[in-house]
């Protein structure tokens, strides 16, 4: 099986865990059509301030765990050429996978086999449908109040 190619993986700290890895990605997004074009990057916090997460941890709100993403951008007036031979505005499909509390991890981990990898699997077959826009997220959060793990559009 081909694997979706890793391009970032941040140490995460003690009491955290990966809800996925790239290999249960792989298999659940095989058969999209974006396959060949994602890349996954795996990151500690679900937003770059470390207080608002710490906070949003100890508050139990909801975390962002997965986050798929796709960027078109166009060149405009003032792109560089050097952006443009580099590729930096060709179409692109990321996934950001966020790490989690490891106490949820079994719970999470249950749903998004179960049930969410395979909705998010169908809402990216249907994106080819339609023109997309410059920006387009697909959104994973876990709300641990009631242990449940939701897509978001």
């Amino acid at each position: 099986m081909k694997i979706i190619p890793t391009k970032f993986k941040e140490k995460i700290p003690k009491g955290f865990s990966y809800p996925v890895g790239a290999e249960l990605l792989s298999s659940a997004f095989s058969e999209t059509p974006q396959f060949d074009l994602f890349t996954v990057r795996f990151w500690y916090q679900d937003e770059y301030w470390a207080s608002s997460y710490t906070t949003k941890i100890k508050e139990k709100s909801s975390i962002k765990i997965i986050e798929v993403s796709y960027k078109n951008y166009r060149p405009h007036l003032s792109s560089s050429r050097d952006m443009i031979e580099s590729g930096h505005y060709e179409p692109k499909w990321e996934i950001r996978v966020n790490s989690i509390p490891s106490e949820y991890a079994a719970i999470v981990k249950e749903q998004l086999i179960s049930k969410v990898l395979p909705e998010l699997s169908v809402l990216l077959r249907k994106s080819v449908e339609k023109p997309l826009q410059e920006l387009q997220n697909w959104v994973v959060l876990f709300n641990p109040k009631n242990k449940e793990v939701a897509v978001c559009i």
